[in-house]
This record gives C-alpha cells, sequence and structure tokens, in this order.
C-alpha cells in the first residue's frame, strides 16, 4: 500500500459486518504503527496526529474498550487491538474534520455547521459529591461546528417476528422414535406424528401414551415401512 494513500470511510459497504471490522483487522495485520497516517500534510499524511491515544479498560464492556475486546477475541493481541481502534477512529475524526461524509452500518455521520452569536452566561455548578453549589461564567462560541448522525431512510426498524416457542421434551421424544421406527432419514414431521395422535385417540388413554406405546414398540422390535403400519402397532397397544 503507497503510503500516500488515504482511506475513503464514505465508500458503499456491502454488509454491516465490513465496517469497521476490515479496517481493524487491515491496520492490525498491516501497520506496525496506524498513527503515521495521521502524520501532517507534508510528511505523507493528511492531517495533524492524534492528541488522545486510548487504551484499552479492563473494567468496561463498552465503547472501544468493547471492540477491544472483539479484536482479542480473533487472536490479536492487546496493543495492536488498541492501535488499530485508535486509527480508525482517527480516521473518522480527520474525514468529518475535513467535511467528509462517515458512512456506518445504519447511517452516516456528518460534520454541520450551527449558526449563533457570540455570548456568555452564568451557569450554576453542583458537586455531587459534597453538594457545594457553585456559579460559573460560561462563554458560548456562536458559530460552531457539530456532528450530527444521520439515519439510513432505508433502513428497516419493523420488529423481528417472534420466534416459535421450544418444542416440549415428550414431543422430541415422540419425533425421535417416530423416526427410527420408520427407517427415515429426516425428523418425522408433524403429518406423521398427527396420524400416530389419532391412531392413539381411538381408545381412552392417559396423558403420553403415544410415547408409551412407541417405547413398547422399539422394545418389541416392531419396524414399519410406512406411516399406517406404525399406526396399527400403536393401536395395538391400546392398554398402555
Amino acid at each position: 500500500m503507497p503510503q500516500r494513500y488515504r482511506p475513503r470511510l464514505g465508500e458503499p459497504y456491502d454488509s454491516p459486518d465490513i465496517f469497521p471490522n476490515l479496517w481493524f483487522q487491515w491496520i492490525a495485520d498491516n501497520l506496525e504503527n496506524p498513527y503515521t497516517i495521521n502524520t501532517s500534510e507534508g510528511q505523507g499524511g493528511f492531517g495533524p496526529p492524534l492528541e488522545r491515544e486510548f487504551f484499552m479498560d479492563w473494567h468496561s464492556n463498552k465503547g472501544k474498550s468493547k471492540l477491544i475486546r472483539e479484536l482479542m477475541e480473533k487472536g490479536f493481541s492487546v496493543r495492536k487491538s488498541e492501535k488499530a481502534v485508535n486509527a480508525v477512529f482517527g480516521c473518522m475524526t480527520q474525514a468529518l474534520w475535513t467535511g467528509e461524509v462517515v458512512e456506518i452500518p445504519g447511517g452516516s455521520i456528518v460534520k454541520t455547521i450551527r449558526k449563533g452569536k457570540p455570548r456568555q452566561k452564568l451557569q450554576k455548578f453542583r458537586n455531587v459529591n459534597t453538594g457545594k453549589v457553585r456559579y460559573k461564567t460560561v462563554r458560548l462560541p456562536g458559530t460552531h461546528m457539530s456532528v450530527k448522525f444521520r439515519p439510513d431512510v432505508t433502513l428497516d426498524l419493523s420488529p423481528l417476528p417472534v420466534p416459535p416457542p421450544p418444542e416440549p421434551p415428550e414431543v422430541t421424544e415422540v419425533r425421535h422414535l417416530a423416526t427410527e421406527l420408520l427407517g427415515l432419514s429426516k425428523p418425522a414431521d408433524d403429518q406423521t406424528l398427527a396420524t400416530l395422535q389419532k391412531a392413539v385417540d381411538l381408545h381412552p388413554h392417559q396423558p403420553g401414551a403415544l410415547l408409551r406405546r412407541l417405547q413398547e414398540a422399539k422394545r418389541r422390535g416392531w419396524l414399519a415401512t410406512s406411516v399406517s403400519e406404525l399406526a396399527d402397532h400403536v393401536k395395538f397397544l391400546w392398554w398402555m
């Protein structure tokens, strides 16, 4: 990769996973010092170096610490993970500073100019530890830059469908026994279980009769070549 290559953070992505994970992996693999891409303009970079470097917080599972942990789970060292995360966010900061649009999954981050007049006001502050109230003059700059997140209008935010409830253990065992007695390569479907249950309902029975009859049929070695034949075996064991 040429020294003066400038990463384009605003390029479209194909899936939510391509950004920023691929950035992290490329920087951790190929850059010994990710901050070399943030050197001054005359040094082969495109901006001033980062002033603040983030280090891993072992007591936190949020923010940059969470990203570092995810990289460490993929086999990267703590040092490389920290450098990769710092470099990616440094590129994003530099792109916003120069007026570029940073696209991320779910939307984009842009720099906006907020207009206003410079002014100052008396602000009330309270120490949460001591409860002491203090007043201080705060100067507002007026026209200033701010960062704004623009959500993707095509993003589908509809709730996910509710997953079906898990199958009861008794039904799972019945399905397994029916599959074994019929010699099927795939688990028996619901229609097969419904046919066997109708054979059980022909005679008064206690709950779990189908499971007990299939277990008895397996104990006796009664294999079946069709669902109707297995249903006849279930009918024959009417007393169970």
